[in-house]
């Protein structure tokens, strides 16, 4: 529904939000050494998650919008599954290196070890995506207002501060990683910190995705009717 009405910042955090509060419960709950631990966590995160976005649309859904009949929800429905689907599909293409991993090495554990460091750098690229994305609304109207020099201006100042942010995470990782996952998932965890290392250097190309995603060109801040 966010995403249908323009609110594209909103939309894209469900994916940040669930990555980040599900790495914060696996060490409470036990969840990285217990397979129902870990249902339990990814159960609560999605219930958090469901929350928050309830009680952002609490005023959409009230007054004319809350007379929800057959007839008026069939476009939204349409919609809702096309955005299924291809999220789907997104899934598909981003679980391939997984597979491929199991393909050729024949051992599922590394598939698993590969897993879990590529959450952790797909959430902090898209913690950064976030923040760029946030900036849409601002781009927008100085962009319709013709003032393209302070919008190129402030479009290098995030390109400028996130990518120092993406180098220092790079930085933070090769210096933390190994100590910090031998401490917290423990030593059979090893190669996590080996992967992270590897994923960990495409943050920078992600910051430019999202600066790149938060232009009015690009098409987020552009009318959409379902």
């Amino acid at each position: 529904m966010f995403y249908g009405v323009q609110k594209f910042g909103k939309w894209s955090c469900q994916d940040a939000i669930t990555r980040l509060l599900l790495l914060v419960l696996l060490v409470p709950l036990g969840a990285a050494s217990r397979l129902d631990r870990a249902v339990l966590a990814l159960g609560l995160v999605n219930f958090a998650v469901l929350g928050i976005g309830l009680f952002w649309t609490r005023d959409f859904l009230r007054g004319p919008r809350a007379a929800i009949t057959l007839s008026s929800a069939v476009p939204y429905a349409r919609f809702g599954f096309t955005v299924f689907v291809a999220n789907l599909l997104l899934m598909t293409v981003w679980r391939t290196g997984e597979i491929a991993i199991v393909l050729l090495s024949g051992r599922p554990s590394e598939a698993a070890l590969f897993s879990i460091a590529n959450a952790i750098v797909m959430s902090a690229g898209l913690l950064l995506i976030q923040v760029a994305v946030m900036m849409t609304p601002l781009f927008t109207s100085l962009h319709l207002s013709d003032r393209n020099a302070a919008l190129e201006s402030g479009m290098g100042y995030m390109l400028k501060y996130l990518t120092i942010a993406a180098f220092f995470a790079i930085l933070l990782t090769y210096a933390a990683a190994s100590p910090v996952t031998d401490r917290v998932l423990g030593p059979p965890y090893a190669a996590v910190a080996a992967n992270l290392k590897i994923l960990v250097v495409g943050l920078p190309a992600i910051a430019v995705i999202g600066v790149g995603l938060s232009h009015p060109s690009s098409g987020n801040s552009l009318p959409r009717r379902c």
